[in-house]
């Protein structure tokens, strides 16, 4: 089992989860498996960085054995919409916007929804 070395970009904590258990990976350098090392990397993708065209991601985590970009990040980039894909690059593509829900139809606007009881709406015979 070949170990790699892992290195957080970030200047905090970043989380990998392997078989249930959650790590918390502080930042700098670390040793793990070969399987659990890319894993981690695939949960910790910069939002917003994946070319639609060659499937080619960015993340917060990288791998000196696979020549990933293992340089620091100052800040961690934010996509607008949440979404792996860089919209940017899909050609004319609808760039999603999210919007805050404050409609009619949105339970959590006064608060947590209200459930109706077991017997309310019953009919005693």
């Amino acid at each position: 089992m070949q170990h790699m070395t892992l290195v957080n970009r970030t200047n905090k904590k970043l989380k990998g989860v392997w078989d249930g258990r959650q790590y918390d990976l502080a930042p700098g350098k670390h040793s793990f498996p070969e399987a659990i090392a890319m894993k981690f990397r695939e949960q910790n993708p910069i939002m917003g960085s994946q070319d639609p065209r060659t499937l080619e991601m960015q993340y917060l985590i990288g791998i000196e054995e696979m020549h990933d970009d293992c340089s620091p990040l100052d800040a961690i980039p934010v996509s607008p919409t949440g979404e792996k894909w860089d919209g940017n690059k899909m050609p004319d593509a609808n760039l999603r916007q999210v919007i805050k829900g404050d409609g009619v139809y949105n339970p959590y606007r006064d608060g947590a929804p209200k459930l109706p009881t077991d017997t309310q709406g019953w009919v005693k015979p």
